[in-house]
């Protein structure tokens, strides 16, 4: 069983249905992460909740497929996407390791607000480079803590301490950053997406 799965009560009791647009913080992802669509592309959306954000891609690029290990999530997500008509997209209740995912097969991998849940980074690091390919684009956002200076890690560590959210882990940029590179990504971008430490970043797997 993986971190985030261990999480799925927690994130089966957070899901909401999602809204025909996204706004705030979500847009400005929608908004970063098209800039590095093409209309051909088939993207997978790593952690896609309840499909908000997958379904606006959706209008940039070939073919989305958001997965998520919460069963409610993934309802919501096929019911959002039913009742908005969003043709392009499809959902699975299933992890990122499952064999129907196959090597080379994705144009584009994107994961939002999920790593900062994940205490082993390394194994999801590879699977997403060897699931992209060659020349594919790796997009995260997340809040990277340890960036922060006025103790909110030490108040989400508090939380998570007593169950009021899932076990959270400290990094900076930086460190995320490190991480992909020592996996054979490259840079590309990073950018400070909101008030809150959350960061925007783009590699490249080699072509």
């Amino acid at each position: 069983m993986t971190s985030l799965q261990r999480n799925d009560a927690f994130w089966d009791r957070v899901s909401t249905d999602a809204p025909a647009q996204v706004t705030g913080t979500k847009r400005k992802l929608v908004e970063a992460t098209a800039e590095h669509l093409y209309p051909e592309d088939r993207l997978l959306d790593f952690g896609c909740g309840n499909g908000a954000i997958s379904n606006e891609l959706s209008k940039k690029c070939a073919m989305v497929t958001g997965i998520d290990t919460s069963k409610r999530a993934i309802h919501r997500a096929l019911n959002g996407a039913m009742v908005h008509n969003v043709p392009k997209v499809n959902y699975h209740h299933a992890d990122l390791f499952e064999e129907r995912f196959r090597t080379g097969s994705y144009d584009v991998i994107t994961s939002f607000n999920v790593f900062h849940f994940i205490i082993d980074h390394g194994p999801y690091f590879r699977r997403m480079y060897n699931l992209l390919k060659p020349g594919g684009t790796l997009i995260l956002s997340t809040p990277c803590l340890m960036q922060n200076k006025n103790g909110m890690r030490w108040g989400m560590k508090l939380a998570a301490a007593m169950s009021l959210i899932p076990e959270t882990l400290c990094f900076t940029v930086q460190t995320l950053r490190g991480g992909l590179e020592r996996e054979g990504f490259t840079h590309v971008e990073t950018q400070k997406i909101s008030r809150f430490p959350e960061f925007f970043l783009v590699m490249k797997k080699p072509g």
